[in-house]
């Protein structure tokens, strides 16, 4: 009994609510980080902490449904429904040039407006910047000058950027 989802079921739903839902905790919890970072010392959560949420907001504006029967186990017609991103992995440069043309001429769009734009000249510039902070941070002692990351506070707001775009796309797509 092993059938294919209706085909009137979307391949992609951007954003994908899951993974933005999961990506906004993160924001959360980097900007309650952040709130402490002088007086606590929490460098290091901050900035994995905020980098991953980019990751996962990157990840939420490409990621495919996955549909899986559940009939036989429940008895009744039943789908799970879970996401996958198209490109795995936490380098930010490499999941935004994986992003759907549209998707990413929007990003644009709304970073040109956005005050971030002071300090780099694109949306592309700061993940560049930022593309491997979760990749190197994770583990400063084990090289301590592989890290590199000019801005926490910039990394933060890279991340609040996100949240604010994804959210607009998620409040659009409800009407």
């Amino acid at each position: 009994m092993n059938q294919s989802p209706p085909a009137c079921w979307p391949e992609m739903d951007i954003p994908n609510d899951d993974v933005a839902e999961t990506a906004d905790q993160f924001r959360v919890a980097a900007n309650l980080l952040f709130d402490k970072v002088v007086t606590q010392h929490v460098v290091c959560p901050v900035l994995v902490v905020a980098a991953f949420a980019v990751e996962l907001y990157l990840k939420a504006l490409n990621a495919r449904n996955v549909y899986t029967n559940l009939s036989e186990e429940c008895g009744v017609d039943s789908w799970q429904v879970t996401a996958q991103a198209q490109k795995s992995g936490h380098n930010l440069t490499e999941l935004y040039n994986a992003l759907l043309p549209d998707v990413k001429q929007g990003l644009d769009e709304a970073y040109s407006q956005h005050r971030l734009k002071r300090r780099f000249s694109s949306l592309q510039a700061a993940l560049n910047d930022y593309s491997r902070v979760f990749i190197d941070w994770r583990y400063p002692f084990e090289d301590p000058d592989k890290g590199k990351c000019d801005s926490i506070n910039g990394l933060v707001s890279l991340a609040n950027f996100f949240g604010e775009y994804v959210s607009g796309l998620q409040k659009q797509k409800s009407r």
